[in-house]
């Protein structure tokens, strides 16, 4: 039995660089692989939004924490994630509901309940109904601290 590469960052940039291995070459391939994991980590963040997992959550499965901003894990998340094309434009993502299959564009934790939040749910869709009702008893029971 042949004992398995070990992979490492390195080498993956090299792999990236095609042989080319001027400082260059080498910066441009990091960089390259950079957006790569930047973007297969966007598509698992959205499969995690579909699956029902908050921002929150994937805030803090990123090891995110409230920033020198005040900035906590769920708005992190969602500003690692989102698509802003202009400065005028809400940031938003994208993500196919498992429960209904509806396109949703999400607006993230800033827009407040589910209902404002996202936007493009199936009528009837338990999923997202689920997701008002806890966002509804979370107040609910904050407000009666």
């Amino acid at each position: 039995m042949s004992t398995p590469a070990r992979f490492t960052a390195r080498t993956a940039v090299r792999e990236l660089a095609g042989g080319d291995t001027t400082p260059l070459a080498l910066a441009r391939a990091g960089h390259r692989l950079g957006q790569l994991a930047r973007s297969v980590t966007c598509d698992h963040m959205r499969d995690a939004r579909a699956a029902g997992d908050s921002w929150q959550a994937i805030g803090e499965a990123l090891g995110f924490t409230v920033d020198s901003l005040g900035w906590g894990p769920a708005d992190q998340a969602f500003a690692y994630a989102a698509v802003q094309v202009r400065e005028a434009d809400t940031p938003w993502t994208g993500w196919t509901c498992t429960s209904c299959q509806g396109r949703v564009l999400d607006y993230g934790p800033e827009a407040g309940s589910p209902a404002d939040q996202e936007r493009g749910h199936a009528d009837g869709c338990e999923r997202f109904a689920a997701a008002v009702r806890a966002w509804k008893k979370q107040w609910e029971d904050s407000a009666g601290e």
